[in-house]
C-alpha cells in the first residue's frame, strides 16, 4: 500500500468471487491472468476502475523480484518441526531430480485427473520451461530422491503404518522414508496437516539430498494448488509470501497453478551462479546482477507469456 498497491483481494474479494465492477479471479486459468496483467502494463487492456490494474502491473521493479526470491530461498515457512519463519540458507538439488508418486487416496481424481497425472502435467511444464532435469519415475531403483504422497483422511494410519515398515528396512530404495521419517511422522500426526513438504539437505553443502510432499485430497478446491506448491516448495523454495503477486506461494492469492513469476523463481534458483549454502546476504548480490541480465535480455517480458498449460 505504500505504493499504491492493494492486494488482489482487497477489490475482488477474499474468496477471489467478485465484487460489483471487479470480476471473478477465483477458478480462472493462470495463462488468461496472465496475459490480462501483460495487456494492462503495455496498455493494450483497459476500462478497468480508474485503471487500478494498468496502475499495478507496471510497477513490478527488479529490487522485489530480487527481494521475493531471497525471502523464499533463504528462510523456511516452517522448520522441519513445525515452528514459523526460520532464517535458512540456500539449498536446492545437485542432482538429476526423480520423482515417484505413492497414492493412497483411494482412486480420488482431481479435475477428473489422476494424482499422478497432474503430477507429470507440472513437471512436463517446469522441464520446458527452466530446463530443470526433473521427471517421474514408474518404479523405485535407487535414483529417487522426491517423494509424492496422495492421502485422504481415511488413510492417514494406513500411510503411517507404511512409513514405519519401509524404514525399518532400511534399503537403499527407500532412503527418502529412512531420512524423512521422524519429519514425516511430526507432521501426519497434526490434523490440521493438509499439504506439507520436507526436505533432507547435506549438513555442510545444503545439496538437497530427497524430499517428500504429502498431499491430501479431501478438499478438492484446494488440491491443485498444493501439489504445484509443495512440489515447487520441495525444489527449494520453501518460504510463503502473502504479499506476493501473482504468485502460488501467496497462500491468500487466487491462483490455483504456478505463475510465470514462479518459474522466474525456479530459474533463478537453479541458475548455476547461485549455490547451495549461500546466505541471503551473498544471494541478495548475484540476484540482482542476474535479474538486470534477463531484463536486458527479455527475459522477464517473455515470462508473462509462458505460463502453466494442462
Amino acid at each position: 500500500w505504500d505504493r499504491n498497491i492493494p492486494a488482489c483481494s482487497t477489490c475482488h474479494s477474499a474468496s477471489g468471487m467478485g465484487v460489483d465492477k471487479f470480476p471473478r479471479l477465483a477458478s480462472q486459468q493462470a495463462d488468461y491472468l496472465q496475459n490480462q496483467l501483460h495487456a494492462w502494463k503495455n496498455g493494450t487492456r483497459s476500462g478497468d476502475p480508474l485503471n487500478m490494474m494498468g496502475s499495478i502491473a507496471k510497477k513490478l521493479t527488479d529490487k522485489e523480484i530480487v527481494d521475493a526470491f531471497v525471502k523464499l530461498a533463504t528462510e523456511l515457512e516452517y522448520d522441519p518441526f513445525g515452528n514459523r519463519q526460520k532464517v535458512s540458507k540456500v539449498t536446492k538439488y545437485a542432482t538429476p531430480i526423480r520423482l515417484i508418486v505413492n497414492d493412497f487416496s483411494n482412486d480420488t481424481l482431481v479435475n477428473d485427473k489422476k494424482p499422478s497425472e497432474l503430477v507429470d502435467e507440472l513437471l512436463l511444464n517446469i522441464a520446458e520451461q527452466t530446463g530443470l532435469d526433473i521427471k517421474r519415475i514408474d518404479t523405485q531403483d535407487g535414483s529417487e530422491n522426491m517423494l509424492v504422497v496422495f492421502l485422504v483422511e481415511k488413510s492417514r494410519q494406513q500411510f503411517l503404518a507404511h512409513v514405519q515398515t519401509q524404514q525399518e528396512n532400511q534399503s537403499s530404495s527407500n532412503l527418502i522414508y529412512t531420512k524423512n521419517l521422524a519429519m514425516l511422522e511430526k507432521q501426519l500426526v497434526r490434523k490440521d496437516s493438509r499439504c506439507f513438504t520436507t526436505i533432507y539437505n547435506h549438513p555442510r553443502n545444503f545439496n538437497i539430498i530427497s524430499s517428500t510432499v504429502i498431499i491430501f485430497l479431501d478438499d478438492a478446491n484446494i488440491a491443485l494448488g498444493c501439489v504445484h506448491e509443495e512440489i515447487i516448495q520441495s525444489l527449494g523454495l520453501t518460504n510463503d509470501l502473502r504479499e506476493l503477486e501473482p504468485s502460488i506461494f501467496n497462500d491468500k492469492s487466487p491462483y490455483e497453478a504456478y505463475t510465470p513469476l514462479d518459474s522466474l523463481f525456479i530459474q533463478l534458483l537453479y541458475d548455476p551462479r547461485i549455490k547451495s549454502g549461500m546466505t541471503a546476504h551473498e544471494l541478495i548480490s548475484i540476484s540482482k546482477e542476474i535479474v538486470a541480465e534477463y531484463r536486458a535480455q527479455n527475459k522477464l517480458e517473455q515470462l508473462t507469456k509462458r505460463v502453466y498449460q494442462p
